[in-house]
């Protein structure tokens, strides 16, 4: 039984090297598009339907309707042609995108070179040191149950001729389970089951919690779940979680008055005081609990550990005396997720969850118990199935789908040539009128169940490719750079004027849910017209959506038909505070016309739920990987973080500790100092200012 189709996704013959391949794009950029205009490329209804692609899926609910099961991917406002497409789907073949994305599911026991496990391997079957090193990158196979013993009898030698290095397991944590799925680790072993123990193990301590039968020491309910950590998988939680907010079935218990509490999840991202005090001034310690995530690199954990320290102290000194022991109430209201075998052994294993080997690249970790944990305690576990679902959904599309028609590979094609663009050597032509094209891109949401979607997409890219190629003639191809545009649209006037045109991404979703999202009570009290008002103005924001696009593409050279708007008149986006984006009037009653030509991509969704969530950051992980693999840039990095800033302030705090102990810093008075002198003034007047304050242990001597 298979998760994935055996009809790996094909992409077109290709006889052209990646290097050639880089050199048609950059020529045809420079040559064939630079001189168009979007105005005239939106003319091309044969066009304009070839760019626009849907996804439904097939895992549709009973009584569901199948537009809510709907990713939309509009590209025709991109400046390119069709020819332009080829062209990025032969870079992207030249590439083997096809072939890695096979190895992305199938791992090194795809089904055209499957890997001997060692537990099957004969005595002639030995290994090299090169084979050895590569298995320390946990091969896996495909997610058929098919017999090992096939293997060993059709394959007497191991004979593997890989693409990449594939050490993140980031498709087997959602693979489903109780349907006999398989994935052999080198060693034989399924890895898919602990996978699934840790989702049992979830269920379990979450529906005790929601039950009340796991309460907090004083007997109090769980209300509140606070998450200390960051990375990838804090924003992906984080975007969740808003989303499933405004979704009318993550949020039917409390509607209903079937859960007794209304829970919430709070995120502690720094080690600043301030904000930990802000996060947690309206929660109750006796019905709080703590989840640690400690997911990024080794020297990054002591931030972490800080962060959780100062939670670790607000519970005790809240919750503490009455005899209660420290180790009780810690057990009740702290838990830790960690991918550090160290950390882990310093907690009780029933408080901790220990990333398992292959699930440690901290940018594809949203799927363990650090995104799970939280959402099941919050949401219940039927919610976090469905999430799941939905990204196990996108990963068949993504496995199974031609790239021609593949959304990730699509969006990630169309990312890599705009960055091509942004590099032409003739960038300042007249097609442009005096404008320059940026690399990288501006997301803006348009509903506040996307609120938090372009942060995440940020991070994701800012770990996964933000790293200088391998190629030093691509270094300049990919960008990790994602701007949030904010919901209200903050820098619309910057992007229909400034000399500086950034693409853009608009993202939406078509059901808003207003019967969930808008004020019963308000409506009832204004009679049917005021509801009839609440769909009006939703009308008013999806078109407002279009008017954005249009207007960042064709400006206003050609819609003279259109009535132009008074500043403080209402405006196609007047919804959202706006001006309109076609003309506007100086005071002085002249019109100021937008030349456009500026490209836009529309990510629309049928509904925000939970599988729509999960869709969305699969998503998300594969089009940030396969803009990575194409540019030659690692996905999968070992380190991700700011390890250089955070041994900095390592020799920072020491040389800090100098002064507000001795007054002074006493470590160059040789002369000689790595200490920039407009840091070492201000520490100095730092120092000064709260010496009086403080109590050093640090060295007890002094």
């Amino acid at each position: 039984m298979t998760a994935f189709s055996t009809s790996s996704s094909s992409s077109i013959p290709c006889s052209t090297s990646a290097q050639q391949a880089w050199a048609i794009l950059h020529r045809h950029a420079r040559d064939d598009i630079q001189p168009l205009r979007l105005q005239e490329l939106c003319r091309d209804n044969d066009r304009v339907s070839s760019l626009v692609s849907v996804y439904n899926s097939n895992s549709t609910s009973e009584g569901e309707e199948n537009a809510s099961r709907m990713l939309m991917v509009d590209l025709s406002r991109q400046l390119l042609t069709l020819e332009t497409m080829n062209h990025l789907l032969r870079l992207a073949s030249a590439r083997q995108v096809p072939k890695f994305i096979r190895q992305l599911a199938w791992g090194w026991n795809d089904p055209d070179h499957p890997v001997v496990p060692a537990r099957l391997r004969g005595k002639s079957e030995t290994m090299t040191s090169s084979d050895a090193e590569t298995a320390a990158f946990y091969k896996k196979n495909s997610f058929g149950n098919t017999s090992s013993k096939r293997y060993q009898s059709t394959h007497s030698k191991l004979t593997v001729e890989p693409v990449c290095h594939i050490p993140s397991y980031h498709l087997a944590l959602r693979a489903p389970s109780g349907q006999g799925l398989e994935m052999l680790d080198r060693n034989g072993n399924n890895v898919l089951t602990a996978i699934h123990s840790d989702w049992d193990r979830i269920r379990r301590i979450s529906d005790a919690i929601r039950m009340g039968k796991l309460a907090g020491v004083t007997g109090s309910m769980i209300q509140d779940v606070v998450v200390v950590g960051r990375g990838t998988a804090v924003m992906a939680l984080r975007f969740v979680y808003l989303a499933l907010c405004k979704d009318q079935v993550a949020t039917i218990g409390r509607r209903v008055g079937m859960d007794r509490t209304q829970r919430r999840i709070k995120f502690l991202t720094s080690v600043d005081p301030v904000r930990a005090a802000a996060c947690v001034a309206d929660s109750n310690p006796a019905s709080t609990v703590v989840i640690s995530l400690a997911l990024v690199a080794a020297d990054e954990e002591d931030t972490n550990n800080m962060a959780t320290q100062t939670l670790q102290n607000w519970l005790l000194t809240n919750l503490g005396g009455h005899g209660r022991r420290t180790e009780n109430i810690l057990s009740k209201h702290m838990l830790f997720v960690t991918a550090n075998e160290d950390v882990a052994a310093k907690h009780k294993p029933e408080s901790t969850f220990l990333l398992p080997t292959h699930s440690r690249r901290e940018p594809f970790t949203t799927f363990t118990a650090a995104g799970l944990l939280p959402l099941s305690i919050v949401f219940g576990w039927p919610i976090v199935e469905a999430f799941l679902a939905g990204a196990h959904d996108l990963d068949s599309h993504f496995v199974e789908t031609n790239p021609r028609h593949n959304l990730p590979v699509l969006l990630a094609l169309t990312d890599i040539w705009n960055d091509c663009l942004a590099t032409c050597d003739d960038n300042r032509n007249n097609s442009y009128k005096s404008t320059t094209l940026t690399s990288g891109r501006i997301v803006t949401p348009f509903t506040e169940a996307f609120a938090a979607y372009p942060a995440f997409v940020a991070e994701m890219e800012a770990q996964t490719c933000g790293r200088k190629s391998t190629n030093p003639m691509l270094s300049q191809t990919c960008s990790s750079t994602v701007i949030d545009g904010g919901l209200h649209g903050v820098y619309d006037r910057s992007l229909y004027q400034s000399s500086t045109v950034i693409p853009s991404e608009l993202v939406m979703t078509l059901d808003s849910q207003l019967a969930v999202n808008a004020d019963p009570k308000s409506s009832s009290q204004g009679g049917g017209g005021s509801m009839q008002k609440v769909y009006q103005a939703q009308d008013a924001l999806i078109c407002s959506l279009f008017a954005h696009a249009d207007g960042l593409a064709f400006g206003s050279m050609d819609y003279t038909n259109i009535a132009t708007f008074q500043i403080g008149e209402t405006s196609p986006r007047s919804d959202l505070g706006m001006a309109a984006p076609y003309h506007l009037f100086a005071d002085d009653g002249r019109r100021e016309s937008y030349t456009g030509n500026r490209p836009s991509t529309l990510l629309l969704c049928g509904k925000l739920d939970a599988f729509t969530c999960g869709q969305l950051v699969a998503m998300a992980e594969h089009r940030a990987v396969v803009k990575a693999w194409v540019c030659e840039i690692d996905p999968f990095p070992r380190d991700v973080g700011t390890s250089l800033r955070t041994k900095r302030t390592e020799i920072l705090r020491h040389r800090l500790e100098n002064m507000l102990v001795q007054g002074n810093d006493d470590e160059d008075d040789d002369g000689v100092s790595d200490m920039n002198l407009s840091t070492k003034t201000i520490l100095q007047h730092y120092a000064n200012m709260f010496r009086h304050e403080r109590v050093y242990t640090a060295h007890p001597g002094r």
